[in-house]
């Protein structure tokens, strides 16, 4: 396994964290293990609107923010760890943040 991105916001996600301390971390609740070694990206302010909603994240590649069209707290964790992937992947941060706006909802789920 090549790279491994963990929803630290659950009991699953901390134990696998606390067993594998140089995978990829991603929070939306700041549950970051105390002395986590590896990688990491978590939320600082989520905005939902009618629009969909605006985050603004940190990480080890940087900070940055997103307003994306997207709905639901589901989404801006999908969003989290999609990022977290490429990033860790080496796709570059800003092109990630410019392109992150595009995305597009699939119809009839969480449309408004």
């Amino acid at each position: 396994v090549g790279q491994m991105i963990i929803n630290a916001d659950d009991q699953v996600g901390q134990h696998w964290l606390s067993k594998l301390p140089d995978a990829v971390a991603v929070t939306m609740q700041d549950n970051l293990l105390p002395g986590c070694h590896g990688r990491w990206l978590k939320t600082t302010v989520i905005s939902y609107h009618d629009n969909g909603v605006t985050l603004c994240f940190s990480s080890n590649w940087g900070d940055g923010e997103i307003a994306s069209q997207l709905m639901g707290a589901f989404n801006v964790n999908n969003l989290l760890l999609a990022l977290a992937t490429l990033l860790a992947l080496g796709y570059p941060l800003d092109k990630l943040v410019e392109t992150g706006s595009r995305l597009q909802p699939v119809c009839g789920r969480m449309e408004v």
